[in-house]
């Protein structure tokens, strides 16, 4: 599978299971880009917060970032 943002290879290896909603802690599976990191659903599309901004995986962290100016928002 290929990064919406960048084009590189989806790294299928490597998943972090993302919270979908509040009730019941549901959960689904992402996996990063191998170039920058964005990480994707399982169907290929690219991970967002609700206010649409992209989250991505650096140094074994899901990093939320603006969508406007790249600028990290929350680190956890």
């Amino acid at each position: 599978m290929k990064c919406q943002d960048c084009g590189g290879e989806v790294n299928a290896e490597i998943k972090i299971s993302l919270m979908t909603g509040c009730g019941g802690w549901p959960s689904k599976d992402a996996y990063p880009c191998k170039a920058c990191n964005r990480l994707h659903w399982e169907d290929g599309g690219a991970t967002s917060n609700r206010g649409g901004n992209p989250s991505f995986l650096e140094e074994g962290r899901l990093v939320i970032k603006d969508k406007k100016t790249g600028e990290t928002l929350f680190r956890f």
